[in-house]
C-alpha cells in the first residue's frame, strides 16, 4: 500500500521541530478495494467511507493514521547484524562520538508517521475491464502529524523516564512492546520531573509511547494538555529501586524544542495488537473487488448494458476541505460542499444517442454502480444528470467509444446525493 505524504511542517524536509510556521499535512494513499464501505448497520468500515458519506452535511469522523517501518531484525539477540553501526537516537552511542567512553552497539529501529485529525478531503475509485482490482487513491489532509524514531534494545532490560524539565511533574507515559503483551504507564517525579523513574517491568522491544496529562488525557495543546521538556525513554542501567539512565531509545520533544506548538503526543497505545498488523476480520483475509464483477444500472433496474458495453467507471468525490489558522501552527479543517461525480466508459454508437438525448433533456435519473455478482453492495447516484458526453470512433477497428460524465444531485426530498448499501455478500 503506496503511502506519499506532503506538508508544510510537520513531516518531510522541512525542520519541523523549529520551524514556526503553519503545518499543513496531508496523506496520499494508494490500495485495492477488499472491504464494503460500510457494515450491515450503514457505518464506514472502509477509509474512503469516511469521505463519502456525509452526516447532517459534515464527515462522520477524523481519524488517525499510523505507519510504521523496521529496520533491522528486532530479536534480542547482539549477534544479529543490525540495521545501524551505532544508536540512532543517543550519540553517546555512535561509534565516532562515544567520548565518555560508552561502548557502541548497533541497533534495530522503528520509525512511525502519526497523523491526527485526518480528513478524506478527495477520493477516486476506478474500475476498469481486464485489470485485477477496484483501485481507490484518496488524498486527506491533517491537522497534526509527527514523525517518531524508537531504537529496539538489544536484550530484555527495565526502561527508565525522565524530562529535561523539572516543571513537567505528573506526566503519564505509556509504553508498550509489540502487541500490547507488556504494558506500563509511569508517572514522572512529582518533584523534579528529571529525575529518572524506572518501569517494573521488562521490554524486549518497544512498539507505542504515547503521553497523557495528569488526568489521563492524550497531550493535545488544550489548556493544561501540554509539556515543556523533551520527555527522554531510556535502558535502565541500574535497578527499579535505584534506576540509572543508560542508552537513549526514544525521546518525545516538548514545546520548549518546537517553539510554537504543544509536544509530541507520541505513538497511540493500543492496549492490543500492533502498529503492524494488516487489516483482517473474523473470517480472515479478505478478496478483492473484481472489475468484471462491476454492472451498472441507469436508471435502478434497467441494465446499462443494455445499449453498450461498459469498460470502465471511475468515481470521483471531494470534501472542499478549507484550512483556517487557530492561533498556533496547527490549523482547523473545515468540511465545504460535498461533490461526486462519475465518468463511464462504454462502448456502442446506440448509447451515445440515447445519453446524448438524456443530457438534452436534462433528464435526472437515479444511477447504481454495482460492486459484485450478488448485486447487493453498491453506490447509488440520486437525480444524476448526464453532464457531458465524449464519441471517439475508429474506422479500422470497427469500434465507437464513449464517455460521460454523470453528475448526482440531491433528491427531491432533499436527501444524500449519494446513497451506499449496506454491507452484503462481500466481493
Amino acid at each position: 500500500m503506496p503511502v506519499e505524504y506532503s506538508e508544510d511542517a510537520g513531516l518531510g524536509d522541512v525542520d519541523y521541530r523549529r520551524t514556526p510556521l503553519l503545518e499543513s499535512p496531508e496523506l496520499e494513499i494508494e490500495y485495492a478495494l477488499n472491504r464494503w464501505f460500510v457494515d450491515g448497520n450503514g457505518d464506514p468500515q472502509e477509509m474512503a467511507a469516511y469521505g463519502m458519506q456525509r452526516i447532517a452535511n459534515i464527515l462522520p469522523s477524523s481519524l488517525t493514521f499510523v505507519a510504521r517501518t523496521t529496520y533491522g531484525l528486532v530479536d534480542n539477540d547482539t549477534s544479529t547484524p543490525k540495521a545501524q553501526p551505532g544508536s540512532t537516537v543517543d550519540a553517546r552511542y555512535n561509534p565516532d562520538s562515544a567520548s565518555d567512553g560508552s561502548e557502541s552497539t548497533g541497533k534495530a529501529s522503528r520509525t512511525y508517521s502519526v497523523m491526527k485529525g485526518v480528513d478524506v478531503g478527495e477520493g477516486t475509485l476506478t474500475c476498469e475491464r481486464g485489470e485485477s482490482t477496484w483501485m481507490v487513491e484518496l488524498t486527506c489532509p491533517a491537522e497534526h502529524a509527527r514523525p517518531y524514531q524508537i531504537d529496539q534494545p538489544n536484550a530484555e532490560t527495565e526502561l527508565v523516564i525522565h524530562s529535561t524539565d523539572a516543571g513537567d511533574t505528573g506526566l503519564e507515559v505509556t509504553i508498550e512492546d509489540e502487541g500490547a503483551e507488556t504494558s506500563e504507564t509511569l508517572t514522572l517525579d512529582g518533584a523534579d520531573a528529571t529525575t529518572p523513574v524506572s518501569t517494573t517491568a521488562t521490554f524486549t522491544d518497544l512498539d507505542a509511547i504515547e503521553i497523557a496529562d495528569a488526568d489521563g488525557d492524550v497531550i493535545d495543546g488544550d489548556a493544561g494538555h501540554d509539556y515543556a521538556g523533551n520527555i527522554v525513554i531510556a535502558i535502565n542501567d541500574g535497578s527499579a529501586e535505584t534506576p540509572e539512565e543508560g542508552e537513549w531509545l526514544a525521546v518525545m520533544w516538548g514545546s520548549d524544542e518546537y517553539g510554537s506548538t504543544y509536544g509530541d503526543p507520541g505513538i497511540p497505545a493500543l492496549g492490543a495488537g500492533s502498529h503492524a498488523e494488516d487489516p483482517t476480520t473474523a473470517e480472515g483475509e479478505l478478496p478483492f473487488y473484481h472489475p468484471n464483477n462491476m454492472s451498472l444500472e441507469r436508471p435502478v433496474g434497467q441494465t446499462f448494458e443494455n445499449v453498450g458495453g461498459v469498460q470502465s467507471v471511475e468515481f470521483e468525490f471531494g470534501n472542499n476541505v478549507e484550512r483556517t489558522p487557530s492561533g498556533g501552527r496547527e490549523q482547523v479543517q473545515h468540511h465545504a460542499m460535498f461533490e461526486p461525480e462519475a465518468t463511464v466508459t462504454a462502448s456502442g454508437e446506440t448509447v451515445t444517442q440515447a445519453m446524448q438525448h438524456e443530457q438534452a433533456a436534462g433528464t435526472g435519473e437515479d444511477t447504481r454502480i454495482i460492486f459484485n455478482r450478488a448485486d447487493d453492495e453498491y453506490l447509488d447516484l440520486i437525480n444524476a444528470v448526464v453532464s457531458e458526453t465524449d464519441l471517439e470512433s475508429s474506422a479500422t477497428e470497427n469500434n465507437t467509444e464513449n464517455e460521460f460524465t454523470i453528475l448526482p444531485q440531491k433528491g427531491e426530498d432533499g436527501g444524500r446525493a449519494l446513497e451506499i448499501s449496506t454491507a452484503g455478500s462481500g466481493a
